[in-house]
């Protein structure tokens, strides 16, 4: 081959090169239906959760308490694309006749499906078996009174907006034992991860808890009596 075809051919194949970032967008995979299509309502803290704390820890005990099958299906499919809140809350655990609420959220598309029940958190221990306790009677499980609605985006906005406050929803995980304050126990699953908090005595995260739970009553409906 002469010089001149040598350069000619050199030439070809670096504009070769230099043409693959160029046509990469038209070549490469689509889009995995793991990944999220849409941005999500609420969304996750920055870092999700850490694991190697033991207050972490102790939070997802308590999520596997809470009565909530959120812990446990979510990610449970890789492409599971669902996206739901849950939320304990209510008055201050000192206030007489305190109210507390189990509150879900299921996002779909431009509307939420909101479920609202009276609830205990944490949990009460389980009643005892017969062999522990041969006098007592049978237990009789009670399902909690629920009000239910379906609801658009806009007008829960300030839910979101609440909940997205970083003294409540993106700071280090505090003492979950602690129970002086109000009860404000958050968990999310958004496209397969899952994230919890538990805010009670940490002042700033029980400030912004108090803020969520009357933004909460303003917007949903009670649960019956």
């Amino acid at each position: 081959m002469s010089r001149i075809g040598r350069v000619l051919t050199l030439a070809g194949i670096l504009a070769g090169c230099a043409a693959v970032p160029l046509l990469w967008p038209t070549l490469k995979p689509p889009l995995s239906i793991s990944e999220p299509l849409h941005a999500p309502w609420i969304g996750l803290p920055p870092v999700v959760m850490d694991a190697g704390s033991a207050y972490t820890r102790a939070v997802l005990r308590r999520a596997a308490m809470s009565g909530s099958d959120l812990v446990e299906r979510c990610g449970w499919h890789t492409n599971d694309a669902t996206e739901r809140y849950v939320a304990h809350l209510g008055d201050p655990s000192l206030q007489r006749d305190a109210r507390y609420w189990r509150i879900e959220l299921e996002v779909q598309g431009d509307w939420i499906q909101v479920l609202v029940a009276n609830a205990v958190f944490p949990p009460p221990p389980p009643p005892p078996s017969p062999s522990e306790c041969p006098v007592c009677g049978p237990f009789v499980d009670v399902p909690a009174k629920t009000a239910s609605a379906r609801l658009e985006k806009a007008e829960l906005e300030p839910i979101a907006q609440a909940w997205r406050d970083p003294r409540l929803w993106a700071t280090p995980q505090a003492n979950p034992h602690c129970t002086d304050g109000i009860p404000a126990f958050l968990q999310a699953c958004v496209a397969g991860r899952y994230a919890a908090f538990n805010r009670n005595c940490d002042d700033e995260g029980m400030n912004a808890a108090m803020e969520l739970w009357s933004v909460v009553q303003d917007l949903l409906p009670p649960p019956p009596r």
